[in-house]
């Protein structure tokens, strides 16, 4: 086989797997491609995203906001805020970009309590 047909036929098997779920994942977040876009997503409704595999550190309106945890096995996603008054605006948004890459998604929210 030569380099160019290896690369055609790796080419081809990489389109293939960004098509559907991987082996064993439910999500379509098991895919980096669609953990990207989420991140996108999120910068596009003007939150600060700081990504790393399926971990992601959120800010908002000048302060770190809260943590986004994904499950892809599961198909859910934890967020976890910081107290403050932004706690609904960022849990919408969230929500919203979520629901765009894969609306089956469950999201859990937890929120952190000033004791």
């Amino acid at each position: 086989m030569s380099i160019t047909q290896s690369i055609a036929l790796y080419t081809k098997k990489v389109i293939s797997v960004k098509n559907r779920t991987v082996r064993g994942m439910s999500s379509k977040l098991a895919i980096a491609v669609n953990r990207l876009r989420l991140a996108h997503e999120l910068r596009r409704r003007g939150v600060y995203v700081r990504m790393h595999a399926y971990e992601y550190l959120l800010g908002y309106k000048g302060r770190i906001a809260g943590v986004l945890l994904l499950e892809p096995t599961r198909n859910r996603a934890s967020l976890y805020l910081v107290s403050g008054a932004t706690q609904t605006d960022l849990e919408m948004i969230v929500e919203e970009a979520l629901r765009q890459i894969e609306p089956g998604v469950q999201l859990a929210v937890n929120t952190q309590s000033n004791s």
